[in-house]
């Protein structure tokens, strides 16, 4: 287990999608949040949805951001990391379901080297900012840049130390963004997540 919280960020506004990405159902499961949750929950110290609103019907512990109207990951990066005082927490969208142990472990080995304030994954084409270990003394830094309407969660990498660690497989980072990539693999098999 790792000794930190797991976030899953589920308060997108999934245009691409054209639905509620979080609320389709996803293998054996009701839904999308309800399969990164229970896939992911043995690993944590706990594991918690961040969401605008409760839309899951008490279904799992929900860390809910208060800015109506904003649709930005910065926004729940910043509520996030103020729930959790003097930690590491890992944060990963809902719409990544095929990011393992494997990776996970990855990343916070560096943290522990390194003990970077953010540990990001970089596949040979891309960061992954929504996949990632932050250290909860970036809220304040997060809160600011929120405030100053700007909402690209790389803009905090310019202001801390950052670790990026190199991943050659982009496969597990595949995010679900459209609906011919969700039905894809919606019904498809996986290995054990806990192999």
């Amino acid at each position: 287990m790792f000794p930190i919280p797991c976030v899953i960020f589920a308060g997108g506004r999934s245009s691409r999608m054209g639905q509620d990405k979080s609320l389709l159902p996803f293998r054996s499961f009701s839904t999308l949040a309800a399969y990164q949750f229970h896939r992911l929950k043995p690993l944590f110290k706990s594991t918690h949805i961040s969401s605008k609103e409760d839309k899951f019907g008490g279904e799992f512990p929900l860390i809910l951001d208060e800015s109506e109207g904003v649709f930005s990951p910065m926004v729940g990066l910043a509520t996030v990391l103020e729930k959790f005082p003097n930690s590491y927490v890992f944060c990963i969208s809902v719409d990544a379901p095929f990011v393992e142990k494997e990776q996970i472990k990855k990343l916070w080995n560096e943290a522990l080297k390194s003990g970077a304030k953010a540990v990001i994954p970089q596949d040979p084409t891309t960061k992954h900012p929504l996949c990632g270990i932050y250290h909860s003394s970036l809220s304040k830094m997060a809160r600011e840049l929120k405030d100053e309407n700007r909402h690209r969660i790389s803009l905090i990498f310019q202001k801390c130390e950052t670790a990026f660690v190199e991943f050659e497989d982009e496969a597990p980072f595949t995010n679900l963004n459209y609906f011919d990539e969700y039905e894809k693999h919606s019904k498809s098999e996986q290995k054990g997540f806990h192999d």
